[in-house]
């Protein structure tokens, strides 16, 4: 299921810490552990497993609003129009959607840090229609993908960048085990091999940006 959150910016207060992604975050387990502790405790302890793999199966987009202005030496980011709009996306059953949905409407909530904080309420809630899958299929990314992997002559796994060898295959292995976790009937490949890393192609059709500093 996918929404899309209009936020209302209450007070005078415009200017957020440019990584708000944290934050942000906290704020959605926050409603959901108010209106349903259990379900929170299932998102946050133990998600949708595959094997050893455990995923949550939840994402949400950057704020979206007009006009806007970065704040590049403070790390800042300003919001100046009276609304702000965030995509929330859920792996549920749909007779959840309804559950989720009113678990939001109304809320009221303070966003950033200790230098930079940001009022706001959810005034509507715009659910948005469930795509049309097909062969070959156009994404635009709305958060950065993270994507690491693991190298014999460094202790920690190390992220990768679109241009690296081995970025694809490690996202397409990402994808067959969130969707094995979230028991999706998957497609067979020609020789019935599960790994369809091989069967899968991507493609990327623009150029990528490092978000945060570049050092």
């Amino acid at each position: 299921m996918r929404f899309n959150l209009v936020l209302r910016v209450i007070g005078n207060h415009r200017v957020l810490p440019i990584n708000y992604q944290y934050p942000l975050h906290s704020w959605v387990y926050r409603v959901i552990q108010q209106a349903d502790a259990e379900f929170s405790r299932f998102l946050h302890d133990k998600g949708y497993t595959v094997g050893s793999r455990r995923f949550k199966l939840f994402t949400f987009s950057q704020l979206k609003g007009e006009p806007y202005r970065i704040f590049a030496k403070e790390e800042r980011i300003g919001f100046y129009g009276p609304e702000l709009q965030l995509g929330v996306s859920f792996w549920l059953p749909e007779a959840a959607e309804h559950f989720i949905r009113g678990l939001f409407m109304g809320q009221q909530f303070r966003l950033g840090d200790r230098i930079s904080q940001v009022d706001l309420e959810v005034v509507r809630i715009e659910a948005l229609p469930r795509p049309q899958f097909t062969e070959t299929m156009r994404y635009r990314i709305l958060t950065p993908v993270v994507v690491s992997i693991r190298l014999p002559e460094h202790k920690h796994p190390q992220y990768q960048i679109p241009n690296n060898n081995g970025y694809t295959e490690q996202l397409l292995k990402n994808l067959q085990h969130k969707a094995e976790a979230a028991r999706l009937n998957l497609p067979e490949v020609a020789d019935n091999n599960r790994d369809f890393t091989e069967a899968w192609k991507l493609k990327l059709n623009s150029s990528f940006r490092k978000k945060g500093k570049v050092s």
